[in-house]
């Protein structure tokens, strides 16, 4: 009887003790990382988890798009470096450029390769932390190895190395020398070009338009044939 009697409290025991759900062990498993992150926690809360399972593809594609919106900063800083006419700034900024748009296209390629050997949960949670000096809540992504629960770090200039073997090594001296030609031309040109406007306006004869007219395409053609060289400074 007795032995019958501690045999059903254990059955109970077994049936009570549910395995924890997918979604309770994605929410603790940020939340012990996060954790580790930050000094003093007292509280630490991730709720609204939505979640999915897929593969390194997803990550590849939340990069990608990451990097598209960091080469658009990046065009725009390089349009207020020319304003200036910051020919250093213009050179590195161009290949901070080149070397994005590569990274970006490589991940576009990588996220379009299938890949079933590696799950990963693709995370998007509210998370709540507060500390003695701090407290704030925020809609935050996540990506974890679904054997483990690890976050997925992944260090694109490795990987694009590694695929590649692309080395941006280059020699800024000869950009540098191209882009203060083309501002000196481009003062040429407009200089030619107020002049023309003026003999018009005084009724110059046609031999001398034609004169001016054919050193302002000189002009153009030589900026346009320097931009075409280094493209990768005006694209």
């Amino acid at each position: 009887m007795i032995e019958s009697l501690i045999i059903a409290t254990v059955i109970i025991s077994i049936i009570g003790c549910k395995a924890p759900t997918t979604e309770e062990k994605l929410k603790e498993a940020v939340e012990n990382l996060k954790s580790q992150q930050y000094k003093d926690i007292e509280y630490i809360k991730v709720d609204s988890i939505r979640y999915s399972l897929g593969s390194l593809s997803g990550i590849h594609t939340y990069n990608a798009d990451f990097l598209k919106e960091h080469l658009d900063r990046l065009r725009d800083l390089r349009e207020s470096a020319r304003l200036t006419h910051s020919n250093p700034l213009i050179v590195e900024l161009s290949h901070r450029i080149m070397k994005t748009r590569r990274h970006y296209e490589f991940l576009l390629q990588e996220a379009g390769k299938p890949d079933t050997s590696t799950k990963v949960y693709n995370l998007d949670y509210n998370i709540l932390i507060k500390s003695p000096s701090q407290s704030k809540e925020r809609r935050e992504k996540a990506f974890l190895y679904a054997i483990n629960l690890q976050p997925v770090r992944i260090n694109i200039d490795s990987l694009f190395f590694k695929a590649t073997n692309y080395k941006d090594e280059y020699d800024s001296s000869s950009e540098l020398s191209v882009l203060k030609m083309n501002t000196e031309l481009e003062v040429k040109r407009e200089r030619l070009q107020y002049e023309l406007r003026m003999d018009i306006a005084r009724g110059m004869n046609r031999g001398v338009i034609l004169q001016y007219e054919l050193e302002i395409a000189k002009l153009r053609s030589q900026i346009a044939h320097n931009k075409m060289k280094y493209y990768w400074l005006y694209d």
